[in-house]
């Protein structure tokens, strides 16, 4: 999927395409392009979000992870705390490109726990809430000039050259790695 040049770019957190819709650098320029289209996957899809624009509080990530469930509770897994299925969307802040997956989310006062993204999980939406979903929320990242990224899309293994800062997964690393990772 990606040349040797693109992917040490990725791993060194630079830009891989010009003309991006925000600034790769700024924070603040990545959020004001993809709050908005956080905003209109909730309102057209009766979703609710959680979303985690700050690096997960520390280090570098080179995505935003913006995770979606069904404001009705239709996914909701437990009721002695907010213990969801959600859909996630990792959009990255190098690139035009994103994926999307299945993954779970509890939180309470006390705290909470969150799956963190990988591979394995591109692609996988099996939950009945969840599902027809999927397909509109894509097309409102692509109308807006984003690329959906596939499991097949990023499957290839990396040259053993190339290692990867980040705590998301363990060698044989991935294109998917290079793209999103997150470094603590």
């Amino acid at each position: 999927m990606f040349n040797d040049e693109q992917l040490a770019s990725l791993i060194h957190e630079e830009p891989i395409q010009t003309g991006l819709p925000f600034d790769p650098r700024d924070d603040k320029s990545i959020r004001r392009f993809y709050e908005p289209l956080v905003r209109k996957i909730e309102m057209d899809g009766g979703l609710s979000s959680r979303v985690e624009w700050n690096h997960y509080g520390s280090g570098y990530a080179s995505f935003i992870d913006a995770w979606f469930y069904p404001a009705d509770g239709r996914s909701r897994v437990s009721f002695r705390n907010e213990h969801y299925v959600g859909l996630f969307v990792l959009l990255s802040r190098l690139s035009r490109y994103f994926v999307i997956g299945q993954g779970e989310k509890t939180w309470s006062r006390d705290g909470g726990s969150s799956y963190m993204p990988s591979f394995d999980s591109i692609d996988t939406v099996d939950h009945p809430a969840l599902a027809g979903h999927v397909i509109p929320v894509a097309s409102i990242l692509t109308d807006a000039g984003m690329v959906r990224m596939k499991r097949d899309d990023l499957s290839q293994l990396l040259p053993e050259r190339f290692g990867i800062p980040g705590i998301l997964s363990s060698p044989p690393f991935r294109h998917f790695d290079a793209l999103f990772h997150w470094e603590d």
